[in-house]
Parts: C-alpha cells; sequence; structure tokens
C-alpha cells in the first residue's frame, strides 16, 4: 500500500485489473457508481474485490442526468433542480 496523502484516480475496470495484477494502492477507496443493485448493469454493483483490497470503501450513488427522459421508466423521489419530479 502507498503511505497518505495522495490520491488515484480509476475507472472501475483499470482499478480492477490493477489490483488483480498487484499494483500498488491507498488504503481507503471512494467508489462512484449509480444507485439501483439488480439493474444488471456494472455500475450499479460495487465490485467485492474493493472490500477485499482496502481497508475502507466509501460508495457514492447518485443518478448522473441531465433531463428526466435520460431515466427512463424509473423515476427517483427526486432530480435536483427539477421541480417537476415528484415522488
Amino acid at each position: 500500500m502507498i503511505q497518505p496523502p495522495g490520491v488515484q484516480i480509476f475507472g472501475q475496470l483499470e482499478l480492477l485489473e490493477r489490483l488483480e495484477s498487484g499494483g500498488v494502492h491507498y488504503s481507503h477507496c471512494i467508489s462512484i457508481g449509480n444507485p439501483g443493485r439488480g439493474f444488471g448493469r456494472p455500475d450499479t454493483v460495487e465490485p467485492p474485490q474493493l472490500r477485499r483490497h482496502f481497508r475502507k470503501v466509501l460508495r457514492l450513488a447518485f443518478f448522473d442526468v441531465e433531463a428526466l427522459d435520460q431515466l427512463g421508466k424509473m423515476r427517483p423521489r427526486r432530480v435536483p433542480g427539477n421541480p417537476t419530479c415528484a415522488g
């Protein structure tokens, strides 16, 4: 492990490849993905390898959309900045 302070930034697939190949990394991880376990998309599920390789993992999950039509049939309770979306 690398000693703090510092930051490394990886895409999810790139990070998983690095972990599998034994690449060095910090002790903690911030994982960013979309909410909604079970939708089958890779970015909705936290890879189990993260918990095995890091002391602590902070999982951030949020919708990264600019318009309601990007959500399809799925509707969160509230889309920030859009008062017409009610839950």
